[in-house]
């Protein structure tokens, strides 16, 4: 396809088409899901605490922290670069195979290398950290396929060596993570093909196949016996045995229909909706400036591609051969044992793709079949060359596009998870041991419970203990909700994620709510705010185990690590109002006082979109009236009920609590009395 002087250019396209897709966000992105425990364990415990971290289900896999994490750190932009290269070499490693394959169809390879690297099945590349080691494996995984199929094309003296290679990558990879066990079974395909070239024999290919797959066969078979009968798991049991594997010996029919109906619905995914989502109508808002933004970079990324690889195309692409019937043969069965294969260790466990916030993951070894075999479709199908690589084109540029929209909403997540994590220092500069946070749900998308308690824990002093960690966090919905009298009464919290464990008492406990949609500041809750109409039912219930004295005032950190958390805010609003909330809790109305007059002049006011919400102006009305400002404490509640009405009741109970307050003289009865008149207060 290219001469040898342009050899360069096909990598080159492929880190283009992959930095336009996950490039664009990585000074915006940070941590998500699963990066959160691997940032905490690198942070806290280094090398050891990976060894303890992974060793019950994945106890090889440890290697790939030990040696990265040094490197890269606890910076989210070194991560996202190295995991975003790791995936460029996996995509250049899959080419690299394709062509020691198939020499003569070195375009196709490219196409397929191509698809590959933007599939639009897996949308967690922001993920960086965690996925880093699947890219790790997948790299490893090609690496032993190209080296298997040059093995085989090289002279007797590299035979070994690559044999060698081969064997050892394929060993690590099995050992580090099972994802990609599946795709191991494609060898004696790839073998036949290679074989075929030169022995017309059925029954001696058959054996060259079986001599040739020898070094590979003892180390997957040795795999999967120390994987399900060797591998020790915690109490909980492993959490990707082959369940349904172990139904279909025991009821075949019942279980063959479940399997066979999730390998449907998983395989109508991964080579059809997963494109129909590259095009959704919610996508098409001419009024979102990014949406259109993210179309325009597609069709740019489409209209260049077919610019280039249409040069490309070689006289002989398109004329019926044997050749080419044979080739067409190879990819489609390829490709499509690619996909069965890929997807079917998963399926043994009785998950799916579809199934789960994070399970599209499980798609990516069959990235690799899929790719293939619409390659293969479209050569078979579409007879003009120039046809082919539009449709090519188009097809990379929606899933560019789709990637685009997604980095963006992970982009948001960090914006989120970074307020709150700097929000929660400025108002709780410390905490005491064994604390429980408790939300009415999870805080961001992508993140989840046991992720943000990392992240927590993260903010304060390390932890001493090597497996007990001081902070959790919980959802009251998900874990509690059935057990609100137990978690009323003061019932013993356990929380933890692998050798990681949380132990406390929820009457230890603090209630947080935020929603940054609403442009609203984190706020720490007091039985007070029982009367806020905007909170949901589930968090007033807990207001009771508010327990604000688990808050302490004085830290001796230096705050959260900007290097994790991304460089302080400027101190705006949430700021001024949790330093003032802080304040308020401390009884320091001094302080409070000074932090209203500072945001006020600074032009924040009711009216601002900033500090529009009335909740957090509740500390400036409490401690403009305990110094005695009762005319601007009242000015304040005013606004506050003219923005929301509903808050009349919550701010009742200011007043009700100021009226009794050390007396203020005539000046404190008559704003009382005022307020009190204004919101309708019932005696």
């Amino acid at each position: 396809m290219e001469n040898k002087g342009s050899a360069w250019v096909v990598p080159f396209i492929f880190l283009a088409v992959l930095v336009v897709s996950f490039g664009l966000f990585i000074p915006f992105l940070g941590f998500y899901w699963d990066d959160w425990p691997v940032i905490l364990t690198g942070q806290f415990f280094g090398a050891p605490g990976y060894m303890r971290f992974y060793e019950y289900d994945r106890p090889v896999s440890a290697w790939t922290y030990i040696v990265t994490f040094p490197l890269l750190g606890t910076s989210p932009a070194n991560w996202h670069i190295f995991t975003l290269l790791l995936r460029w070499g996996t995509t250049l490693a899959m080419w690299w195979t394709l062509i020691r394959l198939w020499p003569n169809r070195r375009q196709e390879a490219t196409w397929a290398a191509l698809l590959f690297s933007v599939y639009p099945v897996f949308t967690q590349q922001a993920v960086s950290v965690a996925y880093s080691q699947h890219w790790i494996c997948y790299l490893l995984f090609f690496i032993s396929i190209g080296a298997m199929v040059q093995a085989q094309r090289s002279a007797r003296r590299w035979f070994w060596p690559l044999t060698f290679l081969s064997a050892a990558t394929s060993l690590l990879h099995l050992l580090t993570m099972e994802y990609f066990a599946g795709l191991e079974l494609l060898r004696p395909l790839i073998l036949w093909f290679l074989i075929s070239e030169h022995q017309s024999n059925r029954r001696e290919r058959v054996r060259q196949v079986v001599v040739r797959w020898l070094p590979y066969l003892p180390l997957l078979i040795g795999f999967v016996i120390w994987r399900l009968f060797f591998l020790k798991f915690p109490e909980g049991g492993d959490g990707n045995a082959p369940g349904l594997l172990y139904q279909l010996l025991k009821t075949p029919l019942d279980s063959g229909l479940r399997f066979l109906q999730i390998a449907l619905q998983d395989t109508t995914h991964m080579l059809l909706m997963v494109w129909a989502n590259t095009i959704t109508p919610t996508t098409i808002d001419l009024t979102n400036r990014f949406l259109v933004l993210s179309w325009i970079t597609a069709g740019v990324v489409a209209a260049l591609l077919t610019l280039i690889l249409a040069r490309r195309i070689p006289p002989a692409v398109g004329t019926e051969s044997d050749s080419g019937s044979s080739w067409i043969r190879q990819v489609l069965i390829l490709g499509a044992a690619g996909v069965l294969l890929g997807i079917l260790p998963v399926w043994f466990t009785d998950r799916q793709i579809i199934v789960g916030a994070y399970s599209n993951r499980f798609g990516l070894p069959a990235m690799f079949g899929a790719s293939l075999l619409i390659v293969g479709l479209l050569t078979e199908l579409v007879r003009l060359p120039i046809q082919r690589v539009l449709l090519l084109s188009l097809m990379v540029g929606m899933a560019v596009g789709l990637h685009l929209r997604i980095g963006n909403d992970y982009r948001w997540t960090w914006v989120k998870q970074t307020r709150f994590y700097w929000q929660m220092a400025w108002r709780m500069p410390a905490l005491e041991a064994d604390t429980a946070i408790l939300s009415d749900g999870e805080l961001f998308p992508s993140v989840g419970i046991y992720s943000t308690a990392m992240g927590i824990n993260l903010m304060y002093p390390p932890t001493e203990s090597e497996s007990r960690l001081p902070y959790w966090f919980f959802s009251l919905g998900r874990e509690f909700s059935y057990r609100m009298p137990e978690l009323m009464a003061g019932m013993q919290l356990e929380g933890g994620v692998r050798n990681y464990l949380f132990e406390g008492n929820s009457h230890n406990s603090l209630v947080v709510y935020y929603q940054p949609e609403d442009a609203d500041c984190l706020r720490i809750l007091t039985p007070q705010d029982g009367e806020d109409p905007d909170l949901p039912a589930i968090s007033k219930q807990t207001l009771p185990l508010v327990n604000l004295a688990r808050i302490l005032p004085d830290s001796s950190a230096d705050g959260p690590s900007e290097n994790i958390f991304g460089p302080e805010p400027e101190h705006g609003w949430c700021y001024l109002f949790q330093k003032a909330d802080l304040a308020r809790q401390q009884s320091d109305w001094q302080a409070v006082t000074e932090l209203g007059d500072q945001a006020r002049q600074a032009g924040y006011n009711l009216d601002n979109s900033q500090s529009n919400t009335p909740q957090e102006w509740i500390p400036f009305i409490e401690g403009y009236a305990h110094a005695g400002r009762w005319q601007e404490a009242g000015q304040i509640s005013a606004a506050a009920f003219e923005k929301d009405p509903k808050m009349a009741p919550r701010l009742c109970g200011v007043w009700h609590a100021l009226a009794n307050a050390p007396s203020g003289g005539q000046e404190q009865q008559a704003a009382v009395q005022s307020a009190q008149n204004s919101l309708s207060c019932l005696p």
